[in-house]
């Protein structure tokens, strides 16, 4: 079973494509300039809307002087203009082009195949999130208070000004070196020159940012590691399971499970089938999970010690044992609680299909 992808691998992918593409210092041919325009047009239009996506943080809050937000807010913000304008100048080069030659230079390859995976990073997190008739976004996971809380963002700030700034100086040298021969018009190379000057303007902005406010200790981490919002797919028990598959089926199912609850709360309404026996039957369903996954866990811990592994695997492991112990003990407190209390009188409803 492969992993699901995460945040992190559209990024990296991303970043690895475009320090291939500006390690390219040779004179370009004059047919791959077309091509460069046009993917260098859609890099820097999805970072530009990555940086509109996100909320700021505190960028509502204002100076103690009254001048408007504070500085740490607005330099982000100037780097948010920044970038939108270096798309849009970059966007009416791309559009007055008449060729549609130039793709299969490695420049402008790895600069589509940047925009690509930053596109696939974009939409990974938009399935964290959906919008109501008016527009708005609403949460629909977990994760979705994690990708806009202070560090996370603070953390995609850094990453983006990175890539700007590594692109800028190439697009720059670019404009001033056209390829020889080229037919491209000059305003080709002046809308360059214009668009990396902005570029340039945000990247230094935002990593002078991280530099004076880096980001929390393992912000970059959390952020790499943001999974999809999808549920992943079902997959049913076969006749003859591994251990492995077991462990990977139970984290499936957690999943599954985690993304249902969201998807429900959206639209819950009252139910009838919501009594205390069915609350009861979830918190015994609770208590009997964490049992048995403090059992798998302690199993886990003795055949790392018997393999001889990192000593600090089995640590971490025990360590998590011992936390689910108390969390089986407190469920199935909750579960005796609930045998004290009814309802109503009405049982004739059954219990609800959760906690069956």
């Amino acid at each position: 079973m492969t992993m699901p992808p995460v945040f992190g691998d559209f990024l990296a992918q991303a970043s690895g494509h475009i320090a291939a593409a500006v390690s390219i210092q040779e004179d370009l041919p004059a047919a791959a300039l077309d091509g460069i325009v046009r993917s260098l047009d859609r890099v820097v239009t999805t970072l530009a809307r990555y940086l509109g996506d996100m909320p700021l943080p505190g960028e509502f809050d204002q100076a103690p002087s009254g001048d408007g937000p504070v500085h740490d807010v607005r330099t982000a913000l100037d780097a948010r203009i920044a970038l939108r304008r270096s798309a849009q100048v970059l966007r009416a080069a791309a559009a007055a082009q008449e060729n549609s030659g130039g793709e299969a230079h490695p420049a402008a390859w790895h600069l589509a195949r940047a925009a690509d995976q930053l596109l696939a990073g974009r939409d990974l997190l938009h399935t964290h999130f959906t919008s109501d008739p008016s527009g708005a976004w609403i949460r629909t996971s977990s994760w979705a208070r994690v990708i806009y809380s202070r560090p996370v963002t603070d953390a995609l700030l850094g990453e983006i000004g990175g890539m700007a700034a590594q692109l800028a100086p190439w697009m720059m040298r670019l404009s001033l070196n056209p390829p020889p021969g080229s037919v491209t018009p000059a305003t080709t190379g002046l809308a360059l020159h214009d668009s990396s000057r902005w570029l340039w303007t945000a990247g230094l902005t935002l990593e002078a940012r991280s530099r004076q406010h880096p980001p929390a200790g393992g912000a970059r981490l959390v952020l790499a590691s943001i999974p999809s919002g999808l549920p992943p797919a079902h997959h049913p028990v076969a006749a003859a399971e591994s251990v492995p598959d077991l462990c990977r089926g139970v984290i499936t199912t957690a999943a599954r499970l985690q993304h249902a609850s969201h998807a429900f709360a959206r639209t819950a309404r009252w139910s009838p089938q919501a009594t205390s026996y069915s609350w009861g039957r979830d918190a015994l369903a609770c208590a009997i999970t964490s049992h048995g996954s403090e059992g798998i866990i302690r199993g886990l811990a003795q055949r790392a010690s018997a393999l001889g592994l990192n000593p600090l695997i089995q640590a971490h492991l025990d360590n998590a044992a011992r936390a689910l112990n108390p969390a089986c003990t407190a469920w199935r407190a909750i579960a005796d609680e609930w045998d004290l209390l009814s309802t109503g009188t009405n049982h004739g409803r059954g219990v609800s299909r959760v906690a069956n």
